[in-house]
């Protein structure tokens, strides 16, 4: 997708996103947040922790609402609960599924390690989406986005 001078805000469904790369999670948030922001923590098979960071300037600061469901899971998890604690984000759907794994490279079979968030433990979405209305349920995590954007702002 292209954004446009017009546009407002941003809506990423990561419903059903079921993996991805550890790389892809950290570019991802790399576009969204300032460079040196802590993306998740990690600990490889052999238990040494390391805290990864975003890596490049933000190329967007719309106000962003992301969908997310039980069956997001590995990097779409990262990058939702580093959305989320950055409050960058505001999630609506279901739980996440919680795998809590990493992938490495193109195989999506192989976790090489395990990652927890830099914040909260459960991703749980602020706005439910009652699956009757998901019109309602996307127009209030659209307000409450623009609002923690205006409010990091200085109200502006």
């Amino acid at each position: 997708a292209t954004l446009r001078s017009d546009d407002e805000a941003l809506v990423l469904d990561l419903r059903g996103c079921r993996g991805g790369s550890l790389a892809g999670a950290v570019d991802l948030c790399s576009a969204l947040l300032p460079s040196g922001t802590a993306v998740a923590r990690l600990w490889s098979q052999r238990d040494e922790e390391t805290l990864v960071h975003s890596h490049a300037a933000p190329l967007c600061a719309l106000p962003l609402v992301l969908l997310v469901d039980g069956y997001t899971a590995s990097a779409a998890e990262i990058v939702a609960s580093c959305l989320r604690d950055q409050r960058r984000a505001v999630l609506v759907g279901d739980a996440t599924y919680g795998k809590r794994s990493v992938q490495a490279g193109s195989d999506p079979t192989r976790d090489v390690g395990r990652w927890a968030p830099c914040g909260e433990q459960d991703i749980e979405p602020l706005i439910d989406a009652d699956t009757s209305d998901d019109e309602r349920a996307l127009k209030t995590a659209w307000s409450t986005s623009i609002a923690m954007r205006r409010q990091e702002r200085g109200g502006d």
